[in-house]
């Protein structure tokens, strides 16, 4: 039976004219005209309705008409190809939105050697010029902490999903200045030649080997912790169990003639900025060149090293004058640029310098942390842990300096041991 013929068998059952049954499901008189002379059909909510106003299934309402059997039938089965169509869209579109924003988000997440910052050089005052993050942090990083080995100069490529390959340029060394490359990959730092983040050992200049106090010499440094061993251990072995200058001496008179050497130049007494300036001017220009200076940060030198360069060196640069004022260094391109600089050699504008990296370097926490994760991370750990008390000690005591890093040969190494002023040289060959 059509579906129109068994809508009039139910209405004409019940006792209903067109009318009251067109009223029962909100439509029209005509339309129920038109299902029962089978000109049209009930959509599927009315048919619905009538099912359950009269108590017949649904099945039993339609079953016998075919083709509104087959109406329904292409009609879930077109509301299930758009419903397959949307969620392929769906799912497009949600690819889409993680493809362009997944990058965007381990970025945020993850150190960035290629974010873009801006510098000042000489050539471009006004404008300043772009560069990319890593090279500020490797600057910074290898003058504070790296005598001799300044990386001032790297390019860095995004290779995608946190990926990044890098070249590391040395414009200034101790030796042959060279370019190293590597990668980072979410914050975890592979180099491929390991020894360019070697650092100094711990006891490269004498003040740092154990608690120095800056007030005394360091030969009365090593005589107080002699008397202090030898009242609780009897089985000390007389002076020769302490460094000293003569054991320094003979230790240079075994170098190769011909070879350069990082020289750590530790003074017998701490000097102030200026006299450490005089003490270097006397030799620079005969027995050794590229001077780093090590810097007290406490009365008790027990962390290093960490220093700068007074002389200019490498890639000159300015950046950010107000928040991190000398970060590079000098901030005259014109003096700096010249034989005879004398922006680092003020003690004021030498004391903003090393205040301004440790403030840096500390704020830079995911490049810190990256270079943690790759074993690089000692001095940063010891030394910018304790910035705070750092920067107190440098702001109200000035520059005082324990010693000088510098690259020379054997016969100049002996002459400056025999300067009154020094206690003792230690190198490494390059």
């Amino acid at each position: 039976m059509e579906i129109g013929n068994r809508i009039h068998e139910i209405r004409t059952e019940n006792n209903l004219s067109q009318s009251e049954f067109a009223d029962l499901f909100h439509v029209s008189r005509q339309a129920v005209s038109n299902w029962e002379n089978g000109k049209n059909y009930p959509d599927m909510n009315t048919l619905a309705m009538i099912s359950d106003r009269f108590g017949i299934s649904f099945d039993e309402l339609i079953k016998e008409d075919a083709s509104l059997i087959e109406k329904i039938d292409t009609s879930v089965k077109g509301a299930g190809r758009w419903k397959r169509r949307f969620l392929t869209v769906l799912i497009f579109l949600l690819g889409m939105v993680i493809a362009f924003a997944t990058p965007y988000a381990i970025k945020k997440l993850y150190y960035d050697p290629t974010e873009t910052v801006y510098t000042i050089d000489s050539d471009n005052y006004l404008n300043g010029s772009e560069e990319q993050r890593l090279t500020i942090d490797m600057q910074v990083y290898s003058t504070l902490l790296m005598p001799g080995h300044k990386f001032d100069y790297t390019t860095s490529r995004d290779m995608g999903m946190g990926k990044y390959a890098f070249t590391l340029s040395q414009s200034e060394s101790y030796g042959k200045a060279t370019d190293v490359s590597g990668q980072i990959a979410r914050d975890n730092l592979q180099i491929y030649d390991p020894n360019t983040f070697k650092l100094p050992y711990g006891n490269a200049f004498e003040w740092t080997t154990g608690i120095r106090k800056v007030n005394k010499s360091l030969l009365e440094n090593i005589r107080t912790e002699k008397d202090e061993l030898e009242k609780y251990d009897d089985t000390v072995e007389g002076e020769s169990v302490y460094p000293n200058s003569e054991d320094s001496k003979n230790y240079l008179k075994e170098l190769n003639d011909s070879d350069y050497y990082e020289a750590y130049i530790s003074f017998n007494k701490v000097m102030t900025y200026s006299d450490a300036l005089k003490w270097i001017d006397k030799y620079i220009d005969d027995l050794f060149f590229n001077p780093w200076v090590g810097v007290v940060t406490s009365d008790d030198v027990i962390v290093g090293p960490i220093g700068f360069y007074p002389y200019p060196s490498g890639y000159i640069r300015g950046f950010d004058k107000e928040k991190y004022p000398y970060l590079l260094g000098f901030e005259d391109y014109d003096e700096a640029y010249s034989e005879d600089s004398e922006e680092l050699r003020s003690e004021d504008n030498a004391k903003q310098h090393v205040i301004s990296m440790l403030k840096y370097l500390y704020d830079q926490k995911r490049f810190r942390r990256m270079m943690e994760n790759a074993g690089y991370g000692n001095n940063i750990e010891n030394n910018i842990d304790n910035v705070d008390y750092f920067i107190d000690y440098i702001s109200q005591n000035g520059i005082k300096v324990y010693g000088v890093a510098v690259c020379s040969q054997k016969d100049n190494l002996i002459k400056l041991h025999e300067d009154k002023e020094v206690f003792s040289i230690s190198t490494e060959e390059l």
